[in-house]
């Protein structure tokens, strides 16, 4: 997955879920627009009774100090067995909303995805600060004649399964997708 994927407005239930948590300020932090690594997003994560989302920043340090390149994607296959990632596995996961990602392939950039997405994620605090990156998998055969690798994508039927079953998560993580995305020239 290349670094941008598109947030939105349109979806209610996110937009309760949020405003709930910053107290009816949540327009502010929606943008129809790309999201690239380093930039603020919504996040859902598992609460203790319910989902719930907070703002987060995409892209893990890649050094310790938090200085340096950022690391924002986790290949699904091996996140479970890299020290960065494995604790994120059991008590990080987090989906986050889009409504599309971008690719480019042979100078043409392409918008994949359409209405409400879900990708799975890993979130953890990093000094005081909430980050995530989000897992990518082999690509579904639309998806790989222009990348080699794909989100993983979550139904909206998966989102409290992947956040609260670690079953599940890591079944997934192996399973990849099987949702079927298209792929428009932008």
């Amino acid at each position: 997955m290349c670094g941008r994927y598109q947030s939105w407005i349109e979806d209610d239930e996110l937009v309760r879920i949020v405003e709930r948590e910053k107290k009816g300020s949540s327009q502010v932090y929606f943008r129809k627009e790309e999201i690239t690594p380093g930039m603020q997003s919504p996040v859902l994560y598992g609460g203790s009774i319910c989902v719930r989302a907070r703002l987060a920043i995409w892209g893990y340090p890649a050094e310790k100090d938090g200085k340096g390149k950022l690391i924002f994607n986790a290949r699904a296959e091996t996140a479970a067995s890299k020290a960065m990632f494995r604790e994120d596995i059991t008590a990080g996961r987090i989906a986050v909303p889009a409504s599309g990602y971008y690719e480019w392939h042979d100078g043409q950039k392409y918008r994949i995805g359409s209405g409400v997405l879900y990708l799975a994620g890993l979130g953890k605090w990093v000094e005081n600060v909430q980050r995530y990156v989000i897992l990518t998998t082999e690509p579904t055969e639309k998806i790989r004649r222009i990348h080699d690798r794909m989100p993983l994508i979550l139904a909206h039927d998966e989102v409290e399964k992947w956040l609260y079953d670690e079953t599940f998560c890591r079944k997934k993580l192996i399973s990849g997708n099987s949702v079927e995305l298209s792929a428009e020239a932008v």
